[in-house]
């Protein structure tokens, strides 16, 4: 037999163990070297996109401002209809709790006759 082979079984042991750790490592390392190479120029990316769209964000802006003048401007000509047509509707809920009141004071009145 060979002399010493728990030694040399205990060194391959130990070396497989040490290799596969810096394999780990090393894993982790290029992965998160990919990784942040990968966002790095997804940045740069979005950097250009923006830079060269800007132009395009000052008129989606004025766009928007326009289109919140237009509602507001929508909503204070619906405020004065509606303000309009609740005028309207008061003369006639007098005029008709007026002629309800004159039903009640007849009907008052035939009862008391009766």
């Amino acid at each position: 037999m060979v002399p010493n082979i728990d030694l040399m079984v205990l060194a391959l042991i130990h070396g497989s163990f040490v290799s596969c750790a810096l394999l780990v490592v090393t894993l982790v390392i290029l992965i998160s070297l990919l990784l942040a190479t990968f966002f790095l120029l997804l940045l740069i990316v979005v950097v250009d996109f923006y830079e060269t769209l800007s132009f395009i964000s000052f008129y989606f802006a004025t766009a928007k401002s326009s289109m919140e003048l237009v509602f507001v401007v929508i909503l204070l000509s619906l405020m004065a209809l509606a303000l309009k047509l609740f005028a309207a509707g008061e003369g006639f809920a007098v005029k008709l709790k007026l002629k309800l009141k004159l039903k009640l004071q007849q009907q008052q009145l035939m009862r008391g006759n009766k």
